[in-house]
């Protein structure tokens, strides 16, 4: 089943939009970049984007990588960065304690 959406677009880009797809890879791009306007704000999981363009989630999160289009968003990835480095910091403080017991 297909609903009918409505977009505001500048005359010149609506041209485009509404020719036909020259191909199957140029529709699911078309869709897959629409999607990730949804993800990147946090509206649309990748993998809700993957049940809706009927592909394998590591496959959409790899297709995205190739446009350089990140699956970890700025606030996660600012938010996690240093986590790495404070679980082997407290591994290797829970060793060195270990060792003096």
């Amino acid at each position: 089943m297909m609903k009918l959406a409505t977009l505001e677009l500048p005359d010149n880009m609506a041209d485009y939009i509404n020719k036909k797809p020259v191909d199957e890879a140029t529709d699911f791009k078309r869709a897959a970049f629409l999607l990730y306007a949804y993800i990147d704000a946090g509206l649309m999981s990748h993998g809700y984007a993957d049940q809706l363009l009927g592909v394998d989630k590591f496959d959409l999160i790899n297709f995205y990588g190739k446009y350089g289009l990140s699956y970890i968003n700025k606030e996660d990835w600012d938010k996690y960065k240093n986590t790495e480095d404070e679980v082997s910091t407290f591994f290797d403080k829970h060793r060195k304690n270990k060792q003096e017991v």
